[in-house]
Parts: C-alpha cells; sequence; structure tokens
C-alpha cells in the first residue's frame, strides 16, 4: 500500500498521463559456490578422473562439451588479458556460466542425469558439498 501512495504521488508531482510499468524477475547471480561445484566437483573430480574424459585437454573442453550437448553449441573465442586466459562467448547461444543461480542448479541437476546415463559417472548428490574459500569439502553430517 505504502508504494502505491508513493507511486500516485509521484504522478501528481510530475504531471504524467501515460505510464509504461515493466515487470522483470529479480536473478540471483551465480554464486562462486555453484561454480566451484559444478568446476570443482564435476568437471575436475569426476569427470577428468574416468577414462570417459581422458582425451580432454581442459576444464573448458569439458565445459563446451557438456553445455553442447544439453543446451546447444556456443561458441567460444580465447583471450589473454593482463595474464588471465579468458574464454568469451560469440554466437547467440547464452553460456550457462552467465545463468543465475536457479537456472544453473537445473543445469547441474541435467549435467548429473546426463553423466550417469550416457557416460556411466555417478556424481555424488553435490549438495553435500560446501567450499570453503578455494578448496571443496564433503559436508559432515552430525
Amino acid at each position: 500500500m505504502k508504494d502505491s501512495r508513493f507511486f500516485s504521488k509521484y504522478l501528481s508531482l510530475h504531471d504524467k498521463k501515460e505510464v509504461m510499468i515493466t515487470v522483470e524477475e529479480i536473478v540471483e547471480p551465480l554464486d562462486d559456490q555453484l561454480r566451484a561445484l559444478y568446476f570443482g566437483v564435476i568437471i575436475r573430480g569426476a569427470c577428468m578422473s574416468s577414462n570417459e574424459f581422458s582425451t580432454c585437454r581442459d576444464e573448458m573442453e569439458i565445459h563446451e562439451y557438456l553445455q553442447e550437448q544439453l543446451r546447444g553449441k556456443v561458441e567460444f573465442i580465447k583471450r589473454k588479458v593482463q595474464g588471465y586466459t579468458l574464454y568469451l562467448p560469440v554466437s547467440g547461444k547464452e553460456d550457462v556460466l552467465q545463468y543465475g543461480c536457479r537456472d544453473f542448479r537445473k543445469y547441474l541437476d541435467d549435467v548429473t542425469l546426463f553423466l550417469e546415463t550416457e557416460h556411466g559417472i555417478q556424481i555424488k548428490n553435490y549438495e553435500d558439498y560446501k567450499v570453503d574459500r578455494s578448496r571443496i569439502t564433503k559436508k559432515i553430517k552430525l
């Protein structure tokens, strides 16, 4: 109610006859914990240690493969900026690393199912892991 009174006062002060209201979903950005779970537990821990992905050179190659299989191909260009290697998407498709937390959790569920059914790689429940800075540890249930 307070907001509607504020809005009415705003309109009267500015003598507005027409107003356009836009409603947008607030997207929680991807957090470090989910990113670390994806690259640490799933890609480094499960994929890179399996025979299925033994020919892959790095994490991004596995990431690109998983994204292509589950969400479609995204073209990347590799750029060196101030000593860092950046992979920038150049196609019209969105890289899953640009997803918000909710959509990325759905992607993690899809990746887990895909790896299990198509590659025989079983991912332990990633919700059982926590991130302590850059180190990933298994949660201990007391």
